[in-house]
């Protein structure tokens, strides 16, 4: 497990790689009861990567109402939560 840490104190954010596919995966609580929170998140990601939704806690059975992530420069994602919410994604592509 890799803690990422977020430019939000009430964002809680960690990766975990799959050994063997070399495929990082992503996720990020919202802890605040009340916020609706934005912030920056690194990776391990190339700039341009994709990171698709894998999991949403608003709706388990249809992931992809979360939006996939781009990777920006310098390997960070933007995510924005829900109060109480939480997300997980997942690389489109092996890391290199």
């Amino acid at each position: 497990m890799i803690v990422r840490p977020t430019t939000s104190p009430s964002l809680f954010a960690f990766s975990r790689v799959d050994r063997g596919e070399l495929v990082e995966y992503l996720a990020v609580f919202n802890h605040s009861r009340t916020e609706f929170l934005s912030a920056t998140v690194p990776t391990s990601q190339p700039d341009g990567a994709k990171l698709l939704p894998l999991l949403d806690s608003r709706s388990p059975a249809s992931p992809a109402s979360s939006p996939t992530l781009v990777v920006e420069p310098h390997g960070t994602v933007r995510v924005s939560l829900a109060p109480l919410q939480f997300v997980l994604w997942r690389a489109a592509a092996p890391l290199p």
